[in-house]
């Protein structure tokens, strides 16, 4: 990646970059933090945004989006050091679990106000036929077609950017019928204030009451599916380039049920690779032990490989659960990441950070509204970057 030209100031002796800045949070009457301050971050979201739709070449559109998710890092590390903050309403055991969820908060809001408002000022871009060429259509022959669920959460998302309503044949609310009411209430540990209503007057895009439900709930299940099949594919690759280097440099003879294994990998060239027969997996598994390529003690990448195996330790047979918690645990998938997305992916679905399939899956509302607009944006845009390889070294 090349250098980044970062104007930069100076602060008690060191230098800082100037789109770190100190944010003040006020508690507003509906119970809601609302950000007193957004001026500039609002001009560093436009100037992202107007770089990345500018972008001469793919490379310089994948430098640009490394250049934002490093500086992300660095406003999150700042930010939960010097953001200004009211306290928090509830009861506390400790103050190390309300600095905890003060800092938790502020990380969710940066989240969202930074890459979710990035991402929406950009798609939004993307709506003009001048650059609808961006946005990828993926095309698949699996049992469920992934390609329709794909689309339809993508004509839900830019139907929602443009402002159009979703319509069905049901009215939201029924006008006749009303079986059953919502408060919008928020309870924690023992306190109960009414839940925060978004707002709209203060120049923040994903802060404005606007969802698109059904893309919010099947984008972490196509990021799952997309990301390991991307992952699978590159694993069954490269360890089938350094088998194709041994073959040449040793002057290796496969045998003919090798031949086709071997064929079935190296002929399919850029495309993406299935190979989801659990027979397949296996006897290609067979060939890189065989000669040498892996170590049958690797577990890591038998679980990249084999959808079950027998664990000589006790004889028993074992599934492989290769599922995303799994992959971003993975040393040899993350070596496969460029690591500003292996960063990403742990912030937004590892349990100890964001855990944001767990919290769209279960409604979880408790911290943040993780339907929202800015969330989505931001899931949309990872998948692009995986189904486009923009996420991989």
């Amino acid at each position: 990646m090349q250098q980044n030209n970062v104007a930069s100031f100076k602060i008690g002796g060191k230098h800082m970059e100037k789109y770190l800045y100190q944010k003040e949070y006020v508690m507003l009457n509906n119970m809601q933090l609302h950000l007193s301050n957004p001026e500039p971050m609002l001009k560093y979201i436009d100037e992202k945004v107007e770089k990345l739709i500018k972008a001469k070449s793919k490379n310089e559109e994948i430098n640009i989006k490394l250049e934002i998710l490093d500086e992300f890092y660095k406003i999150l590390k700042y930010d939960a050091k010097n953001t200004i903050c009211p306290e928090p309403l509830g009861y506390f055991e400790t103050k190390e679990e309300k600095d905890e969820l003060i800092k938790k908060k502020i990380k969710i809001n940066d989240f969202v106000y930074y890459l979710g408002n990035i991402c929406i000022n950009y798609h939004k871009k993307l709506i003009s036929k001048e650059y609808r060429g961006r946005v990828p259509i993926i095309t698949n022959e699996a049992t469920i077609k992934f390609n329709e669920i794909y689309i339809r959460a993508l004509n839900e998302y830019f139907e929602t950017l443009k402002g159009n309503e979703y319509k069905g044949i049901f009215e939201n609310p029924p006008k006749k019928q009303q079986n059953l009411q919502i408060i919008r209430m928020i309870e924690y540990r023992g306190v109960v204030f009414p839940m925060a209503e978004p707002l709209t007057n203060n120049g923040i895009e994903c802060i404005k009451n606007e969802h698109a439900y059904g893309t919010a709930f099947i984008l972490p299940t196509l990021i799952e599916r997309f990301l390991i099949i991307q992952l699978d594919s590159k694993v069954l690759k490269n360890l089938m380039k350094e088998l194709k280097d041994k073959i040449e440099k040793e002057n290796i003879k496969l045998t003919d049920e090798e031949k086709q294994y071997y064929n079935i990998i190296t002929e399919k060239g850029d495309k993406t690779i299935f190979a989801s027969e659990k027979f397949i997996r296996a006897n290609i598994y067979k060939m890189f032990i065989k000669y040498q390529i892996i170590s049958e003690n690797d577990d890591d990448i038998k679980l990249l490989i084999l959808h079950e195996y027998i664990d000589k330790k006790d004889d028993q047979k074992r599934k492989n659960k290769l599922t995303l918690g799994s992959v971003i645990a993975s040393p040899y998938a993350n070596s496969l990441i460029k690591k500003q997305y292996t960063k990403l992916l742990n912030l937004i679905f590892a349990p100890n950070e964001l855990n944001m399939r767990n919290n769209i899956a279960h409604i979880n509302n408790e911290n943040s509204d993780y339907l929202c607009l800015g969330d989505t944006a931001v899931l949309m845009q990872l998948l692009w970057d995986i189904i486009t390889e923009d996420i991989f070294e």
